[in-house]
């Protein structure tokens, strides 16, 4: 895969969560004060799981946070890496080579 259909994908994925995030949000406020039908209302099913779903994406407890934190810094650190060793060189560095 060429940098340009990861970083599409990178800017896909980040867009969808982002959009996800924000579409339960508004879900949870439009819908807090529906007419509920009962124990079984679908409606208040769907806000439970919206908010389980949020608080895992904000809280995660310590082991979802580590991992996602780890995964980012991982991730961020071999974007930036791979334009510092790509280019490395000893012509670039302007090492002279007698032997």
């Amino acid at each position: 895969m060429n940098i340009k259909a990861k970083r599409f994908i990178a800017i896909v994925l980040f867009f969808s969560f982002v959009f996800v995030s924000f579409f339960s949000q508004t879900y949870i406020v439009k819908e807090t004060n529906h007419e509920c039908t009962g124990n079984h209302c679908s409606i208040c099913s769907t806000i439970q799981t919206f908010k389980h779903n949020l608080e895992q994406i904000i809280l995660g407890g310590n082991s979802t946070f580590s991992v996602s934190a780890n995964f980012i810094f991982i991730l961020t650190a071999l974007t930036f890496a791979q334009f510092v060793l790509l280019y490395i060189t000893p012509v670039n560095q302007k090492v002279r080579m007698n032997n």
